[in-house]
């Protein structure tokens, strides 16, 4: 239920946005290199913070290809991250008081992605080829 309703709140966000550009979104296949909760891949190019006021810290990061992103939660409400073209790239619970998890992009596109425990926590990575 929780992911038919995440699928629908990132369709609805994709719709939105494909409406305001002539530039078709990437739908990019084989794309991340995935570390488990607390397992690290590497100096992450770039941190995004999951916040107790249910929000990413910045909501949309740009990286180039080969680079990792991690999605750190220093508070104390529990989050999980789940992409929107391929949900079986997410960590199930980061949990507060410093939980972390990585990803390594290698492949250029847009990642859509959510916190399915809260509605509405939305954000994005940009990965671009250098």
């Amino acid at each position: 239920m929780i992911r038919a309703r995440l699928m629908t709140v990132l369709a609805l966000v994709a719709g939105g946005l494909a409406a305001c550009s002539s530039a078709s979104p990437a739908t990019p296949t084989n794309t991340v290199s995935i570390g488990s909760a607390g397992v690290h891949l590497g100096t992450p190019a770039v941190v995004v913070a999951a916040t107790d006021q249910n929000t990413f810290n910045p909501v949309t990061v740009t990286v180039t290809a080969g680079e990792i992103v991690e999605w750190r939660d220093d508070g104390s409400v529990a989050h999980n991250i789940i992409f929107a073209d391929d949900s079986s790239i997410g960590d199930p619970v980061i949990d507060g008081g410093g939980g972390s998890w990585q990803v390594k992009f290698t492949t250029p596109g847009t990642y859509q992605y959510a916190c399915t425990i809260h509605t509405g926590m939305l954000g994005t990575v940009v990965v671009t080829s250098g």
